[in-house]
């Protein structure tokens, strides 16, 4: 009998603000789990653990945090420092002039246009990855194992065409390492410690992707050279782009670090957000029967028409980020005092938005902790109360082509497989870079 749970995996979250030592510990072992409960009914929660901070999750104290206010909450330094050298130099933490003019450069590698000639690929690497499955009609895999190879060929094909792996599992082994790593909250972050010094603690992790950086760089050069073939792809759009203040080049460190932030942060979300999708599907067949038959009727059928056309598929995807945030935790920086909602907001203050409890919180949602798809079908949720991608001039880059990308890699997986769970191989959600299901996503699948 299929193992079935009307709530799924959650985080548990912290009673009472936590002191010093367990605020390190919880922090460092996963960052949802020092949100403090109360957040769920509170839109912002203030104190004093080593530094002044405050926590907003209500969407008219969002909005002014990220959007209306955004240049006096820049991201923190405690991002740059956990960042790691790998990608200290990409637009994701650059300034807001730099971050400006490269995101522009960039933007048009993932309009909706260049995202939906992506699709052939999609389903190219699903077929790929899933061709050395265990023959039979029934079988039982990891399928989160499964979608992250998809989506890290996807995101390498889409930055370097050029570097194509045949063997997926040492850069996986590496990029798990520096998730595990530097993608941690360490003492130097905690304490706030100087960047330079914080990286020295760190130096010792950058060699997990150390082959990525040294191929990537090699690439770089061998694009600059007079005479060499375009190819269509990011790093081609990098070189291309000039600094409309001045007419230079992009350095090359800027683009070696834009190229690895976007191969880290271009597979391991939407791998996540898929993964958790379909074992909720798994634990809810009448959902997963819904969204198949959905996926069955436009078979065939262009594939920019069937994309607006799969509403329902999309209200899983979204529903499931809901649940299980593509990045639960937003951090940011208070240059100047401030005022939120007649809270006063000194300068320096530490600046936090929860993502994950403004998600679950009953002040925006009904049954907050169950998996109901046709809540986004109905009512909305109230504007800035559903962050899946962030939101304001530092929302993230790809959220059309991750978009564009999980809906394929479901509606493929869903015409390949039925899915059902098994109490025994419960996923446990773990904040890394995104909101990830730790130990993998193993279910019974019967191929269709």
């Amino acid at each position: 009998m299929a193992f079935t749970t009307d709530l799924p995996p959650r985080v548990e979250l912290s009673n009472g603000v936590a002191g010093v030592i367990s605020l390190f510990r919880k922090a460092s072992r996963d960052p949802s789990t020092a949100i403090p409960v109360e957040q769920l009914s509170r839109p912002i929660l203030s104190g004093r653990r080593i530094w002044r901070w405050h926590s907003v999750s209500g969407p008219e104290e969002v909005a002014h945090v990220l959007s209306g206010n955004a240049a006096n909450y820049p991201r923190s330094k405690v991002i740059h420092s956990v960042m790691g050298q790998e990608m200290r130099h990409s637009l994701f933490v650059a300034g807001d002039a730099t971050h400006r003019w490269q995101r522009r450069a960039i933007l048009e590698r993932y309009s909706l246009r260049k995202c939906l000639s992506h699709v052939p690929m999609f389903r190219s690497l699903i077929a790929q990855e899933t061709r050395d499955l265990p023959s039979g009609k029934s079988l039982r895999f990891n399928v989160a194992d499964i979608i992250e190879n998809v989506t890290l060929r996807a995101s390498l094909k889409t930055v370097c065409q050029s570097y194509d792996p045949p063997d997926l599992r040492p850069l996986r082994r590496a990029l798990d390492a520096f998730s595990d790593g530097t993608l941690r909250v360490s003492r130097s972050d905690v304490f706030k410690l100087p960047l330079i010094l914080s990286a020295r603690l760190k130096q010792g992790e950058a060699g997990w992707l150390a082959a990525l950086k040294r191929d990537l760089s090699a690439e770089i050069d061998c694009r600059a050279k007079p005479g060499a073939a375009p190819q269509d792809d990011v790093l081609q759009t990098l070189l291309a782009a000039r600094n409309p203040a001045d007419g230079q080049p992009m350095p090359k460190r800027q683009i070696l670090s834009n190229l690895m932030m976007m191969i880290v942060a271009g597979h391991e979300p939407p791998a996540s957000a898929i993964s958790w999708a379909i074992y909720l599907l798994a634990t809810h067949p009448h959902v997963q029967k819904k969204a198949r038959s959905e996926a069955e009727a436009l078979r065939g059928q262009p594939v920019k028409g069937s994309l607006a056309m799969m509403p329902y598929l999309t209200a899983v995807l979204e529903e499931t980020m809901r649940l299980y945030p593509v990045v639960p935790i937003l951090l940011r920086d208070t240059l100047e005092a401030d005022k939120i909602r007649g809270c006063p907001v000194a300068a320096g203050s530490f600046m936090i938005v929860p993502v994950y409890a403004m998600h679950r919180s009953p002040l925006f949602w009904y049954e907050p902790d169950r998996f109901i798809p046709e809540r986004f079908l109905q009512d909305r949720a109230p504007r800035n109360a559903f962050l899946p991608f962030s939101t304001g001039s530092r929302s993230c880059i790809g959220k059309t082509f991750a978009m564009v990308e999980m809906q394929i890699v479901l509606a493929e997986f869903l015409l390949r497989f039925r899915f059902s769970a098994t109490p025994d191989r419960v996923p446990v959600p773990r904040t890394v870079m995104s909101l990830r299901p730790k130990g993998g996503v193993w279910l019974d699948a019967e191929r269709l």
